[in-house]
Parts: structure tokens; C-alpha cells; sequence
């Protein structure tokens, strides 16, 4: 697969003193700290304090996916939160619990959409015109299909001009039932269909393509390796709802059930897709 990326190892490692709350914007708040790696480097990182460790997996499933597929994302980190950490800055949520771990993102330099998206961004801008012509736009939008996201937007990926970064993918692979035609809630389609009306053959084409890719086995099953990793994160995590295997559940779900979902969406008369060549 011409795509494809290589398997990304999920860095551990025990969070240092000196903990911040970030100035990003987030529900869960944001912090950043620095972190002991078990290589001995020392990462400065962003870090999803009050994130359950459901959505921490979702989390660092979708990164280790996305990666596989080639397409970029912040590396994740599991920190270990230590006995007796000072906060000496005092920030840290109350019920935060020591002698945990963490869910935490590589950061990444690149403003997300939110200061330059509007209505006629994608029409009428440099920046969203060179965004719509992204090589990996198309994959983008498979990627989403891949694990449900329903949930993508102009604020959960980063560009600057050039690389998209995916973020936030706490939300996937919920239970769903998996009648949604293709491009249902799915941003990068919804968006792309701007550049579409006088491509429907290329488009065609394109799916096609993605088709061919999709059906690779790696894609499918992926390798027991991701399976077992994620077995041994969710423990980390202590998390005891099985969570790995409901994921894994839905996830082969998702990929049986896309080929129809994508065939189904071809028809002419469901006006869904649009994806830029």
C-alpha cells in the first residue's frame, strides 16, 4: 500500500515537576509538562489530564492506526503520574489520583483551522484552496470512515500550509450501527465536495483506488502486535471494561460493513462525495 506508514511503539514515561496549564482551548483542559522518557530523553508534551481511559485508548488507537496508514498525527505518550508528584504549581485537577498513568501528545507547531475557517474558507482562500488539493485529503476522509469519527473539525486537526495533523479521536469507534452512507458527518468529504462537481470521473477513479487500498489485509486485520500492545495499555490505564476488545469489536465491524457503505455511496443519484485529486 503506497500509503502506508510504519507501526508506532506508544513512548512511556514518569512525569517530571513543573507541571503547566496550557493556554489551548479544551474541555478536558490541557496541560504541558515535561516527561522522563525510558530512553533517558527528556519530551516536553501536552497531556489530557481528566481523559478517561476509555477515550485514552480510543486516543492512541486511532494514532497508532492513522500512522500505520501513513497519515500524520501527534505521537502519543503514556505518563506515569508518581507517588507523592509536587505540584507545586498547584494546577493540577483535584481528582487527579498519583501513581497512574496518563494520556499524553507529542506537540505540534501548527495552528488548527479555527482562526482562518469561515463559510467561504474553502472557496475563496489561498490556505483552504491549497488545503483541498492535499495528496492525502482522500485518505483523510477513509480514515474518518475507518473508525467513525463523526466528530471532525476545523478545531481537532492542525495545518500549516502544508501537513495536516489529526487530532482528537476520543469519540471513534462508539457503538454505531452501520447503515450511514458514506460522507455522513464526515468532514473532509463534506468540505471537499466544493472542489467535486467537475470531477465526478476523477472522484470515481479515487474511490476506486482507496477501494483497492482498503482491502489490503494489514488494513483489515491489522497485526496481532497492535492487538496485544493495546491489551497491555489498557491495563496501564487500569482500565477494567475491556475496552481493547470492544474496540477491536467495532473496528472489524466498521471494516466489513465499509465496502457496501462505499459501493452503496457511488450511486449518482447520492449527491455525498467529494473528494479532490
Amino acid at each position: 500500500m503506497s500509503n502506508k506508514g510504519t507501526y508506532r511503539k506508544v513512548k512511556e514515561g514518569r512525569l517530571l515537576v513543573g507541571v503547566t496549564r496550557s493556554k489551548l482551548s479544551s474541555s478536558w483542559g490541557i496541560f504541558k509538562g515535561d516527561v522522563e522518557c525510558e530512553d533517558g530523553s527528556i519530551d516536553t508534551i501536552y497531556m489530557k489530564l481528566t481523559m478517561s481511559p476509555n477515550e485514552a485508548l480510543r486516543e492512541i488507537f486511532c494514532s497508532i492506526l492513522a500512522n500505520h496508514l501513513g497519515l500524520p498525527t501527534p505521537a502519543p505518550y503514556l505518563v506515569r503520574l508518581p507517588k507523592g508528584y509536587d505540584d507545586f504549581n498547584n494546577v493540577l485537577p483535584y481528582n487527579i489520583i498519583a501513581d497512574k498513568y496518563i494520556y499524553g501528545i507529542e506537540i505540534i507547531e501548527h495552528p488548527d483551522l479555527f482562526r482562518n475557517y469561515s463559510q467561504d474558507f474553502f472557496n475563496n482562500t489561498t490556505l483552504g484552496q491549497d488545503f483541498l488539493k492535499n495528496q492525502k485529503l482522500p485518505l483523510m476522509g477513509l480514515f474518518d470512515e475507518l473508525v467513525k469519527n463523526t466528530d471532525r473539525h476545523h478545531e481537532n486537526l492542525l495545518y500549516n500550509g502544508r501537513t495536516v495533523h489529526l487530532i482528537d479521536h476520543e469519540n471513534t469507534l462508539r457503538p454505531l450501527k452501520d447503515k450511514n452512507m458514506l460522507g455522513s458527518k464526515n468532514w473532509f468529504l463534506d468540505i471537499s465536495q466544493i472542489a467535486s462537481s467537475r470531477r465526478q470521473k476523477g472522484i470515481r477513479r479515487k474511490i476506486n483506488q482507496l477501494l483497492s487500498e482498503i482491502d489490503d489485509k494489514q488494513i483489515r486485520e491489522l497485526k496481532d502486535t497492535y492487538w496485544q500492545d493495546l491489551l497491555d495499555i489498557e491495563m496501564k490505564l487500569k482500565n477494567n471494561n475491556s475496552e481493547s476488545k470492544n474496540l477491536a469489536k467495532s473496528y472489524i465491524t466498521r471494516i466489513k460493513c465499509l465496502d457496501r457503505i462505499l459501493l452503496e455511496s457511488l450511486d449518482d443519484n447520492i449527491n455525498q462525495i467529494g473528494l479532490p485529486l
